[in-house]
């Protein structure tokens, strides 16, 4: 090897090494910016930081927990009925795959959204999806509900039997038309029932 060639090779390794000190370097102050007390210093920084934090994967959107917790429970379900009257209940729960854990849970994140007004083009195709899984042996589905389901947390002081539970049927699917349509509150049976949730 030449002296040309191993100066070459001393200057990569110099700046290789300086590359590895800037990027520990880098995710060090913005894990630390993120992790200082609430202060002036850490509203002027925070922001600026906040794409380094989501690109580095280190950003901890802590709002789920607190300072305000969720106050209300709530499930997305649909009613199957059949052609020859028979119903059943359908939870997004009942697609997880006991084999693979971290595919277990993905379900949450899809009935979450799923029953928001702003996902409604999602609505169609959850029906069929739910047609297609009942509709086995010559099984024929006439009509699938979804339904939103919710209750307010109960304080500590509450029993767990004194939460009312109020439904919406958001949407149904029809065989016979094919398609589905949005419900509104006048096409809503008494929505309040007393009882535990599944």
């Amino acid at each position: 090897m030449t002296a040309r060639a191993r100066r070459f090779d001393l200057i990569a390794d110099r700046v290789r090494s300086l590359a590895a000190l800037v990027v520990i370097f880098t995710f060090l102050v913005v894990a630390l910016a993120d992790a200082i007390p609430a202060s002036r210093t850490r509203d002027a920084v925070a922001p600026r930081l906040r794409p380094a934090m989501v690109a580095t994967g280190i950003f901890q959107p802590w709002g789920l927990f607190a300072p305000n917790p969720m106050t209300i429970e709530v499930r997305t379900y649909a009613v199957v009925t059949f052609e020859d009257g028979t119903s059943t209940t359908w939870f997004p729960s009942d697609e997880r795959n006991n084999i693979d854990s971290n595919r277990n849970e993905r379900w949450r994140k899809w009935e979450g959204r799923i029953r928001e007004n702003r996902n409604a083009e999602l609505w169609d195709e959850t029906a069929r999806h739910v047609v297609h899984r009942f509709e086995v042996d010559g099984v024929s589905v006439a009509e699938v509900d979804l339904v939103r389901r919710w209750s307010q947390i109960p304080s500590i002081d509450q029993q767990p039997t004194d939460r009312i539970y109020e439904q919406f049927i958001f949407y149904r699917w029809s065989n016979l038309a094919q398609s589905g349509e949005a419900l509104t509150s006048e096409d809503q049976p008494e929505n309040r029932q007393q009882g535990r949730s599944r």
